[in-house]
């Protein structure tokens, strides 16, 4: 999370994507959003932080159509030895005014360059029927 003089230890987030979601009916389509975000974290202990974030935004994908997200995260954010930065965080989402799914998530980041960064993602989605996702990869940051 980004840190600003001026709001202090209120972090922010702006997001124009087209990415898989889950829908309300358990399908995983390419969904167009656009959201941003509020958040503030406190230090826990010397290199681990809480953290809450709102995100809130609009939508778009064949099952939902147009729709409204809702999708706050509440967790924890580990700096490590050798540039490793762990995040475990907990978040409900939201579309429109019902509950689509609880979904719970370790990242985990080792940054090899200040421009590149090593990642890999584990997320599991709470529903009717569970999900579990992965992925890894290299991140050019710029």
């Amino acid at each position: 999370m980004p840190y600003s003089s001026l709001t202090h230890d209120l972090s922010y987030q702006f997001e124009l994507a087209v990415k898989k979601e889950y829908t309300k009916d358990e399908n995983y389509n390419d969904t167009l959003k656009i959201d941003g975000s509020v958040g503030v974290d406190f230090l826990f202990f010397n290199d681990i932080n809480l953290f809450a974030i709102l995100n809130g935004g609009m939508g778009y994908n064949t099952d939902d159509n147009v729709h409204l997200l809702f999708n706050p995260q509440f967790g924890v954010m580990i700096y490590e030895i050798f540039n490793i930065k762990s995040l475990l965080y907990y978040q409900p989402y939201f579309v429109n005014t019902e509950h689509i799914y609880n979904k719970y998530v370790i990242e985990h980041n080792i940054f090899i360059h200040k421009n590149y960064t090593l990642y890999f993602n584990l997320e599991k989605i709470d529903k009717d029927n569970d999900f579990l996702n992965y992925d890894f990869g290299l991140k050019y940051l710029f």
